[in-house]
């Protein structure tokens, strides 16, 4: 019966480790995605700026 109470306690910890990881690996891939939307909104903003400016040297 012992035996039996530690596999069972492996296969919780193993399942909570995946599911762990797999939590994580959605965090980063969400981190991503705001990185990358941050990077696309701030090179809009950088090229928006570099127009504008050529505009008022025309």
């Amino acid at each position: 019966m012992k035996l039996n109470k530690s596999v069972l306690l492996i296969q919780k910890c193993v399942r909570k480790f995946i599911a762990t990881r797999r939590g994580i690996r959605k965090i980063e891939t969400a981190t991503r995605t705001v990185q990358n939307a941050c990077f696309a909104w701030l090179a809009w903003r950088w090229s928006w700026s570099l127009l504008k400016c050529i505009e008022l040297q025309l």
